[in-house]
């Protein structure tokens, strides 16, 4: 699969995991989806289409990510999970494979001590579950 250098693929324990960087996935504030991960996801569809494995979509955001219209870092999480969940949906994505969960800024990846930081924190990742982890 050709992935843009903002967009990271790793293989654990977990399931495969695709992670969209700050830049990629939405813009401060926004839960709309970019072109960009719009197009990524195209990408990868003729992949993880077929394949039954559950997918589980986490939103992550940074403290200073909230405004008007999603008061609390939870509510601003979820809403990037389930607009990348509704895009796999009406993409042919099963719903009763995706899962979606909102975690705030409760997982950060990097000490927010610089505005650059904190927007490293800001991303979505989408897990393709291993067949043992499955509902």
């Amino acid at each position: 699969m050709d992935m843009p250098d903002s967009v990271n693929v790793s293989a654990g324990k977990e399931g495969v995991e695709v992670s969209f960087s700050r830049n990629v996935a939405f813009t401060q504030g926004s839960i709309e989806l970019s072109r960009e991960v719009k197009e990524t996801i195209d990408k990868m569809l003729p992949t993880i289409g077929p394949l039954p494995n559950d997918i589980l979509i986490s939103g992550h955001t940074d403290p200073t990510d909230v405004n008007d219209r999603f008061p609390s870092n939870w509510e601003m999480s979820i809403g990037r999970a389930s607009a990348i969940a509704t895009y796999l949906e009406s993409k042919g994505i099963p719903t009763k494979r995706i899962q979606v969960a909102g975690f705030g800024d409760s997982r950060p990846r990097f000490f927010g001590d610089t505005a650059y930081k904190r927007s490293l924190n800001r991303r979505v990742e989408i897990l393709l579950m291993p067949e043992d982890m499955q509902r």
